[in-house]
């Protein structure tokens, strides 16, 4: 095994770090100010997109553990702060949810998965020297929640991550899933290997990725983490400053950002 590569102070001095945390980051330091830094703010403005795409992972999250699919949606619905629009949005998933979930009882019963090796909604979590620890480890260094993962009979682990909105090219995710091998391997290091998919729920698409030898996670993975947030954070070492992009339709920080005429100022009961 190669030695480890050497983190910079400034991504250390900045972790934990996550796939959404490293992204903001990346994109606009400004947002990540505001999102992350030491006066934080909690997001002025939330988007259907996200509060549909939060309930459909409630009714998956309940459905592959065991719930009626129906009680599953209702739960949801029950729940409460949905639009009768949101409503309409979260039941025109029902036939896909309800395919995917049979899908993967048969994967289970075909491949050896015991209950106990099935996880859902699992926080993981590795500290520097990418051992496992918990998630709210103070000195952790990456982590993640894991939408669904699988262990067979042969210790493969199978890791799926839900996308409620348009479907993309696996490609963009790369990231992603090599940070779910880093942790799985940390959380299980007697794993063969790992192979991962997304569950394009809107199309009713499951995309796999290849698979990925355990020998190739240690080896490869981990010099490739820190050289992605090294990149991710080189805004770091900068004054923030507001970058528009595709991104900003989705950023909750709109109407305090400079780019979109706002003065930049955050209001005093918003600060968390």
């Amino acid at each position: 095994m190669s030695a480890p590569t050497a983190i910079p102070e400034h991504v250390l001095q900045h972790a934990p770090w996550s796939i959404s945390k490293a992204g903001v980051i990346e994109k606009c330091s400004m947002q990540y100010a505001w999102k992350y830094g030491p006066k934080k703010i909690k997001e002025l403005e939330v988007f259907q997109q996200a509060t549909v795409g939060i309930a459909v992972h409630r009714v998956l999250e309940m459905a592959l553990d065991g719930t009626p699919l129906k009680v599953a949606f209702q739960h949801a619905i029950d729940q409460g702060g949905l639009t009768t629009n949101e409503i309409d949005e979260l039941k025109s998933f029902y036939d896909q949810i309800d395919r995917f979930v049979k899908k993967m009882v048969s994967f289970q019963k075909k491949h050896g998965v015991i209950p106990q090796n099935r996880f859902i909604e699992r926080k993981w979590a590795i500290k520097p020297d990418f051992t496992n620890t918990e998630f709210f480890d103070k000195k952790g260094f990456f982590r993640g929640v894991v939408d669904f993962a699988m262990l067979t009979a042969v210790k493969d682990l199978i890791i799926i991550d839900h996308k409620s909105g348009k479907e993309k090219d696996i490609k963009e995710y790369e990231a992603q899933f090599k940070s779910y091998c880093l942790m799985a391997l940390a959380k299980m290091p007697d794993i063969r290997g790992v192979q991962t998919a997304i569950n394009f729920t809107l199309t009713d698409h499951l995309v796999w990725n290849p698979y990925i030898k355990a020998e190739t996670i240690r080896e490869e993975y981990q010099p490739w983490m820190v050289d992605y947030l090294t990149k991710s954070t080189a805004g770091l070492l900068e004054s923030p400053k507001a970058v528009k992009g595709w991104y900003c339709k989705y950023c909750g920080y709109k109407s305090i950002c400079t780019v979109f005429g706002g003065t930049g100022r955050v209001p005093e009961e918003t600060q968390q």
